[in-house]
């Protein structure tokens, strides 16, 4: 298994960035235990209504290579800038793995512009039959002052994105 998982996560880099060594050294990797079997998990980050029932917003969500991976934020007027217009899946394993590409919020509009550049890939393992380690791994992250406060906002974000899974899923 990590094997595959490097080998994965190589292949995810070495289509979005030309120096993926680079890009490995710097990682934002969060990790959680959820209390929900993988299949429940999955389905919340692989569909609309999984993603807004732990998020309560509105997604675009194609699960197929190419596919659309968008987060809507903000209502459809505030478009392109309301989520992750342009995101997309860029490989899955159904429960096991799935990878999809990101980008910058609205706030950092010179990072916007480049478009969807850096990619994240989310690692599901059963631990036990009602609980699921989840590990997520912000990648494609590039130098400057710029980059920097992008990855402290997604640093805080994706911890809180994390957190709000954990809750809407814990057993009531």
């Amino acid at each position: 298994m990590n094997f595959i998982r490097r080998f994965l996560l190589a292949l995810a880099v070495a289509a979005l960035i030309p120096n993926a060594l680079r890009a490995e050294e710097r990682a934002l990797v969060k990790s959680v235990r959820i209390e929900a079997p993988v299949a429940d998990v999955w389905a919340a980050w692989t569909t609309p209504a999984g993603l807004k029932a732990f998020l309560s917003i509105d997604s675009a969500i194609e699960l197929r290579s190419g596919g659309k991976y968008e987060f809507h934020f903000g209502p459809p007027a505030s478009a392109p800038n309301r989520g992750s217009e342009g995101c997309t899946v860029l490989s899955y394993l159904p429960q096991r793995m799935l990878s999809f590409t990101w980008n910058a919020p609205p706030s950092f509009p010179a990072i916007r512009a480049l478009g969807p550049s850096t990619f994240v890939v989310l690692e599901f393992t059963a631990a036990g039959e009602r609980a699921t380690d989840l590990r997520l791994t912000h990648l494609g992250w590039r130098e400057g002052e710029d980059w920097n406060a992008v990855y402290a906002y997604f640093n805080q974000a994706w911890g809180m994105v994390l957190g709000a899974l954990q809750k809407a899923m814990a057993p009531k």
